[in-house]
């Protein structure tokens, strides 16, 4: 009745005009008596309807203002939901500079659960694609001092080969054999090695000298840049992921201010770390590895 119509109502609750008149007639039938008459100027009330109109207003106001002192604890809280090594990789190193832009927000990250935002690593077509990842070996400084003064060709031979299974899920990422095929600086067992189902536990097996990984330059590029990780290889010797990190908010109400803010926020950030990665591999693009992707 406040807004006039379905279509202006619809708007503000967020859904579709039929769904308003499903509702309303749903309201209907289970009172058993009409509530609205459906003019061509609009909507107006039947007499019954009239007649409670200055109760339900009374009660929605108070319902209003209870729902306001409920949500106020909550109103400058962001949450984001995302798998571990997404969040502990690439969103920890620069969660800072959102903070220090908006210092009035709190931000929560959790697995699984239901958030303002997701961030999720799938197929990327149709979607809010934040990146894709370019796969190419990663090491630490002390391994690669080892092997600097080896033949890149038989570099990997007897070397302790880490694998990341967080990149099984998409069919066409590059794993060792994949890549031994490709580039063939191995003859055999590229198959072998510790298998890692999270990418920061196969990082943290990196830093400690384990061996080598094949892993996502843009989650790590933050190591790589500080020298916490070293690139043993030809940045040409790596492929893009098909699968990307796809941004979706959810669905259920429009998005509060702190979710948009930190959306905008991801989208620059997203936007920084293709640039990085095409800057790394400008003039350096192969058939395997084409800078269009990012």
């Amino acid at each position: 009745m406040r807004c006039g119509s379905l279509k202006t109502a619809a708007e503000e609750l967020g859904v579709t005009p039929a769904a308003v008149g499903q509702r309303i007639r749903a309201l209907e039938d289970y009172l058993g008596t009409p509530l609205l008459l459906r003019k061509s100027t609009g909507m107006r009330p039947t007499a019954v309807l009239r007649s409670a109109m200055e109760d339900l207003e009374a009660g929605f106001g108070r319902l209003s203002a209870v729902a306001e002192q409920l949500r106020m604890p909550y109103s400058n809280r962001v949450v984001i939901s995302a798998d571990e090594d997404w969040l502990s990789l690439w969103l920890k190193p620069r969660l800072a500079r959102f903070l220090a832009r908006y210092p009035e927000l709190d931000v929560v990250t959790t697995v699984g659960l239901e958030a303002d935002l997701t961030v999720t690593f799938r197929a990327a077509e149709d979607c809010d694609l934040l990146f894709r990842d370019y796969l190419l070996p990663v090491v630490s400084p002390e391994n690669q001092r080892r092997i600097a003064d080896i033949p890149l060709e038989s570099r990997l031979e007897g070397f302790p080969l880490l694998h990341a299974d967080y990149y099984a899920r998409d069919a066409l990422a590059f794993n060792w054999p994949r890549w031994v095929q490709r580039f063939g600086h191995r003859s055999a067992n590229s198959d072998r090695g510790v298998r890692y189902a999270r990418i920061g536990h196969a990082v943290e097996g990196v830093t400690s000298n384990a061996g080598i990984l094949l892993c996502g330059l843009g989650l790590v590029l933050t190591a790589v840049e500080s020298g916490e990780l070293v690139l043993p290889f030809p940045l040409e010797e790596g492929a893009w992921t098909e699968y990307g990190y796809c941004l979706e908010p959810a669905d259920s109400e429009p998005l509060r201010r702190p979710a948009r803010l930190l959306r905008e926020w991801l989208r620059e950030e997203a936007t920084v770390t293709r640039a990085a990665l095409s800057a790394r591999l400008r003039n350096r693009a192969t058939s395997g590895a084409e800078v269009g992707p990012a």
